[in-house]
């Protein structure tokens, strides 16, 4: 605990005098420290984090499935002919786009 508290002590000095060349060198060492120290363990936490949701979606592999979870896909007609025709109605408009003339004045001439 004595170790930590001269350690903030000499960071108190070193900042208020920051203009002294010793100074800013202790304060960028431990700036440089904690960032990589933060990284580090952002780091790991990271790796952690994914290992631990791998494994978990690995053990849903070895799970059985309830004939329930299993649903059979059904495709409405009305709906797919619907979705058909507005993609064709799109297309239609898309390619009539270039042939229609502009009804604004040329500001150029």
């Amino acid at each position: 605990m004595r170790k930590f508290t001269n350690i903030l002590s000499s960071l108190r000095a070193a900042y208020t005098n920051r203009t002294d060349p010793e100074g800013v060198q202790l304060l960028a060492r431990a700036y440089w420290r904690f960032i990589l120290t933060v990284s580090i363990i952002a780091i790991v936490a990271s790796i952690i984090f994914g290992t631990m949701q791998l494994l978990e979606v690995f053990g849903t592999f070895q799970t059985r499935q309830s004939a329930d979870a299993i649903l059979p896909i059904t495709l409405d007609r009305a709906k797919l002919d619907a979705t058909l025709s507005g993609f064709d109605a799109r297309r239609q408009v898309f390619e009539s786009l270039p042939a229609s003339t502009s009804t604004f004045p040329d500001p150029s001439r």
